[in-house]
């Protein structure tokens, strides 16, 4: 499949505590933004028609789960996508983050 045609232009699976990436394509890193914060930069920029997804696995060892607030990319050809996270009502990292972005038809 060539990479303009791919649905999926990028996902990453990876731990907000140490910016660690377990399962990723079209990443090249993870940034801690503080508590709660994340950025994950994209090794190909992609485009402005695309759907981005997320998800928090529940942090048992906390005692409580992490809530996705929202993923935040500009309007242009995006480098990079911004991740929040919340535990009750404080910003909080995960250990098992996802983001994946798909191209809209």
């Amino acid at each position: 499949v060539s990479e303009s045609t791919d649905t999926c232009k990028m996902f990453c699976n990876f731990s907000m505590v140490d910016e660690s990436i377990h399962h990723s394509y079209n990443v090249a890193s993870v940034t801690d933004g503080g508590p709660g914060q994340a950025t994950v930069t994209f090794i190909r920029s992609i485009p402005t028609t695309y759907v981005g997804v997320t998800s928090f696995h529940p942090d048992y060892t906390s005692g409580s789960v992490t809530s996705v607030v929202g993923v935040d990319v500009d309007d242009s050809n995006s480098t990079s996508v911004r991740i929040g996270g919340r535990r009750n009502t404080s910003s909080a990292d995960n250990n098992y983050c996802q983001v994946a972005i798909f191209r809209k038809n």
